[in-house]
């Protein structure tokens, strides 16, 4: 029988994983869960999170550090400074 995962006390590839998100909409997971990449395909060494205003985040992966070039960007956009839910998401 294969192994898929799912969330919420369900199983990801045989460990119990749980995923909590609070009132600020911070993600939190509790087990083992493997992450081959946050970007794929983009190779980064550096992640600069900026709060650009009350509901946007930016995320800049860099290569070479915090003074290196840029390899990707992702701005994430809610419907209100709540952060409870997204309305878009851009990167380049």
């Amino acid at each position: 029988m294969s192994q898929g995962i799912t969330i919420n006390g369900k199983t990801a590839n045989g460990q119990n994983i749980a995923v909590q998100v609070d009132e600020n909409g911070v993600v939190s997971v509790s087990g083992i869960l493997t992450v081959t990449g946050l970007v794929p395909g983009v190779d980064y060494d550096y992640l600069d999170v900026q709060q650009t205003d009350s509901d946007t985040e930016t995320y800049v992966y860099k290569t070479g550090g915090s003074g290196g070039t840029t390899v990707r960007t992702i701005v994430v956009n809610y419907t209100d400074s709540t952060k409870k839910n997204i309305d878009n998401v851009a990167w380049s």
